[in-house]
C-alpha cells in the first residue's frame, strides 16, 4: 500500500503541525474500516490528531481511497473552523478522486519527481496489517 500527500497538503499538515505518524494511523483506520465518513467517489474524510491531543478538537482530513489501491491525502481543515465541505468543494475532490485514482504508475512517480506528491513511509508491518 502506498500512501501520498500533495504539496499542497503537506504545507497545510506542516503548518498545523500534523505528522507523518499521525497520517499514518489515520491510515490504519481507513484500512481496518474505522472512517468517519464516506463521502463517495473513493473519497472519505478522516480525523486527524495532532499528537498529544487526540482526535478530538484536531483536523479533518479529505483522503481518496480506492481500495486495492492508493491513498492520497488531499485536503486538511481545522474541525474548529468548518463542520464540512461545501457542496461545490464536494463535486470538485469528487472530481479529483476519479482523476488520482486512474493514474498509471508512471504518472505518479512523474509527481514525485516533481514534488507535486509526497511519499508518507507506510508499510504493512507498521500497520499490523497485510497487504
Amino acid at each position: 500500500m502506498r500512501v501520498f500527500k500533495t504539496k499542497a497538503f503537506n504545507r497545510d499538515a506542516r503548518k498545523a503541525r500534523v505528522t507523518d505518524a499521525e497520517l499514518a494511523k489515520s491510515v490504519d483506520r481507513v484500512l481496518t474500516g474505522k472512517i468517519d465518513a464516506h463521502l463517495g467517489a473513493h473519497l472519505v474524510k478522516q480525523r486527524v490528531s495532532q499528537g498529544e491531543g487526540g482526535r478530538t478538537g484536531g483536523h479533518r482530513a479529505i483522503i481518496v481511497h480506492k481500495v486495492g489501491g492508493r491513498i492520497v491525502f488531499v485536503h486538511l481543515f481545522a474541525k474548529s473552523a468548518r463542520a464540512n465541505l461545501t457542496g461545490e468543494e464536494l463535486e470538485t475532490y469528487r472530481d479529483l478522486a476519479k482523476f488520482f485514482t486512474d493514474l498509471a504508475p508512471e504518472q505518479v512517480e512523474g509527481l514525485l519527481e516533481t514534488k507535486e506528491w509526497i511519499e508518507i513511509d507506510y508499510g504493512k508491518e507498521q500497520a499490523g496489517l497485510s497487504e
